[in-house]
């Protein structure tokens, strides 16, 4: 078998040739690899040919076993045939002798980045001369199907196309002593079947069974990248990366300690999203490392041992550095894959191996000068600022710097979360372009155009980064309201802007200032509203919450509390854990029905009831986003919610002239009104709060609207008395004054 690159030997004749030069190719080392095979296959067919006993029954040979083979075999056992070898096989065992050795030259000469697949294996794996001999063996039935031919001529059976432990022995073997040593690389516990490289049919003897390679190794050795070496990942460098100043140290820590050969496990921890991927990425690309990354997942866990061993064997091949992916996995399952990719760092395979999971793992028992961790913690509003302008300014958009500042200051969002909404809000912006250009009848701004990025963009892309089930516990509250739209004494909407400002300044205040550190307090925010009804809360919070560009959820306390012991408690975590993945503002309208006055325990169900208000304090104290407790009556509210209260704004029942502000916004448009109608008089005779004076509004749209084009002073009449009757309060005619022949008569 001549082929370009390979040295031929024929008939026992030394090599030639520039030897001392190592392969150029893969193909020119498997030519190299097959022609050494050819050599001692011609070999085993003389071996063959000197102990063959022709049948006795034409047709039978392979099928039955005759006196005449018997004999042959006890007269010349094969424990004694190597001591007196016949002379003519001399020159064929010098012939693979000298194919061996230029095998071994040509390796060695090879450059290390020319990817040799039979010399990579073998390192790979750490395979002795044998071993990759049998893997060759293996492989070149697969290459030609001639070679199943002659392995069927050796076999004494046409059915036996595929190596078998007893055909590796046999030309393999030098002398008996070699024969032993071969056999114990032909068993279960020895490395070619502990690496699953290869496979042995069940079927019949050991030495009997057929030996194939396993299916990717097979393709590894035939060309083709390592299917199951995992995603091919790739991020930023480490230098490039939005860290936290803690966990940039212990990053560069690690490097340290793997150049001083005392590291071999890194556990990185932290949120979803948070950049844990990234980090063990540059870590491992600082160190000359290709990480290659296995997510457990959603896939099924009866599956995980074949995976996370397909996984190592592939990583070993592509000598890459495994990097384990456990987030959102159970305990369990997680350390039973860590414990596999331990016992291959025990065995050499890797010199460093990563894990990722949301909390600590369980430590591996490599010893703990050999293992450390690196915490992800969640960026405050200083690093996520940082991220927002790094990531805004690799986009072709421009940006305003105050607005990625706001956003940074009022949305949680992890690193990898705010590099989507970048992309995302330069998409939307692109559409919302590309859509006014349409609808003014031109051709559109090109797709590839820059883009000025407008505020209200930038928030929609953050709020579409929240994935959760908040809907479940809460209902989505849309509110079209501005400061505009609500009336408030002056002072209680001074407190509202304060309010939206605190949000909004927080990373200054608590991080800038350092007053986070000296009043240790958590970086949310809690505020009550407290009020009679119809007075504004429900507006007010809307308002907030569109001021931020953040979603409004009102809780429907009938989800969360629970005649169970304990249920209140888990639908309460479920909730703020819901929360904080949709960085919305949380309502909790009539909070004083979940928010009560503790009271003096006299039975078990005052002590649960209790629990039950104290928990929901620590949950409270703990949210870092937006909780917004609204009341009717302040008093009724626990005294140490009221200690945790930043805010505490007023809605007083309105006054005369606030009154008549409210009678004058309600309307939609001032035109429908007819001339007739005195808001001036509704203001000044009815005490209505803003909440009911909308309902006078609508019903007498709504009776207007069957009437005529405009709304009459007869319409508001009407509808005054209609909401006086609602709220069960006597109305007498004299109320209306002047307007009480308006009136709709009664009988």
């Amino acid at each position: 078998m001549d082929v370009e690159g390979s040295v031929p030997i024929r008939n026992g004749e030394r090599a030639g040739g520039p030897e001392s030069l190592g392969y150029a190719s893969a193909w020119t080392e498997l030519a190299d690899h097959l022609a050494w095979l050819d050599a001692v296959l011609r070999r085993a067919r003389a071996r063959f040919q000197q102990r063959r006993v022709p049948p006795e029954s034409v047709g039978l040979n392979g099928i039955a076993v005759f006196d005449a083979e018997v004999d042959a075999i006890l007269d010349a056992p094969p424990w004694r045939r190597a001591a007196a070898p016949a002379p003519e096989l001399d020159e064929l065992d010098r012939a693979v002798a000298e194919r061996a050795r230029q095998l071994r030259s040509r390796t060695a000469a090879s450059r290390p980045a020319v990817a040799l697949p039979l010399r990579d294996l073998g390192q790979a794996f750490g395979l002795n001369a044998d071993e990759l001999a049998i893997c060759v063996v293996c492989l070149a039935p697969e290459i030609h199907a001639e070679y199943g031919r002659l392995y069927a001529y050796l076999h004494n059976d046409v059915m036996r196309v595929q190596a078998s432990g007893a055909l590796a022995l046999d030309l393999l073997a030098r002398d008996d002593q070699h024969r032993l040593a071969l056999r114990a690389s032909l068993d279960e516990p020895a490395r070619l079947f502990r690496h699953r490289l290869v496979q042995r049919a069940a079927a019949g003897a050991p030495l009997e069974g057929a030996l194939t390679l396993e299916g990717e190794v097979l393709r590894y050795l035939l060309g083709a990248s390592p299917a199951s070496a995992g995603e091919a990942i790739d991020g930023p460098a480490l230098g490039d990366l939005v860290l936290a100043p803690t966990t940039r140290a212990a990053a560069d820590l690690a490097v340290e300690l793997f150049t001083r050969r005392q590291l071999a496990w890194i556990g990185v921890h932290g949120p979803v999203g948070g950049g844990r991927r990234s980090l063990a990425v540059a870590v491992a690309r600082r160190l000359g490392m290709r990480p290659a990354l296995l997510r457990l997942g959603d896939e099924d866990a009866s599956q995980d041992a074949a995976r996370v061993e397909r996984w190592l064997r592939a990583a070993r091949l592509a000598r890459a550095c495994p990097v384990l992916d456990a987030t959102g996995t159970e305990p369990a399952r997680s350390t039973r894959a860590a414990r596999e990719l331990e016992r291959a760092l025990g065995d050499g395979a890797f010199a460093l191996a990563f894990t990722l999971s949301e909390a600590p793992l369980a430590p591996p028992r490599l010893g703990p000068e050999l293992v450390t961790s690196i915490a992800v913690t969640a960026p405050r509003a200083a690093l996520r600022a940082e991220a927002w302008h790094r990531f805004a300014g690799a986009q072709d958009a421009a940006w305003d710097p105050a607005e990625l500042d706001a956003v940074a200051a009022v949305f949680p969002l992890t690193p990898g979360q705010i590099h989507r909404a970048v992309r995302e809000a330069t998409a939307l912006q692109r559409r919302r372009d590309l859509a006014a250009g349409l609808a003014a009848g031109l051709a559109g701004a090109p797709s590839e155009a820059r883009v000025a990025v407008a505020g209200d963009a930038l928030r929609q892309a953050c709020r579409g980064q929240a994935s959760h089930n908040l809907d479940r516990l809460a209902e989505r509250v849309t509110c079209a309201h501005d400061f505009g739209d609500i009336v408030l004494p002056l002072d209680e909407e001074r407190q509202l802007r304060e309010l939206v400002s605190a949000v909004r300044q927080r990373e200054l205040v608590l991080e800038r200032w350092r007053f986070g550190e000296k009043v240790s307090t958590a970086p949310g925010l809690c505020v009550l509203f407290f009020g009679p009804s119809g007075t504004g809360k429900t507006m007010a919070a809307g308002i907030v919450a569109r001021e931020l560009g953040m979603d409004l959820y009102r809780i429907d306390l009938s989800r969360v509390v629970s005649k169970y012991i304990g249920e209140t408690e888990k639908n309460l975590e479920a909730l703020f854990d819901e929360a904080r993945r949709a960085h919305a503002v949380l309502f909790f309208d009539e909070a004083d029905a979940l928010l009560g006055k503790r009271s003096e325990v006299k039975d078990a169900h005052d002590r649960y009831a209790n629990i039950e208000v104290a928990y929901l304090l620590q949950r409270i104290e703990a949210f870092e986003g937006v909780t917004v407790l609204a009341t009717n009556l302040r008093k009724n509210i626990d005294a140490a919610f009221l200690r945790r209260l930043q805010f505490c704004v007023e809605f007083p029942h309105p006054a005369e002239q606030l009154r008549l502000r409210i009678w004058r916004k309600v309307w939609p448009d001032p035109s429908v009104l007819a001339a007739d109608v005195d808001l001036a008089f509704m203001a000044r005779q009815f005490e209505l709060a803003g909440g009911h004076i909308r309902n006078v509004a609508l019903k007498a749209a709504y009776l207007a609207a069957d009437e005529g084009p405009a709304i009459h002073m007869v319409h508001l009449v009407a509808a005054t008395r209609r909401e006086f009757q609602k709220l069960g309060r006597m109305c007498v005619d004299d109320e209306f004054g002047s307007y009480k022949h308006l009136l709709p008569r009664r009988t």
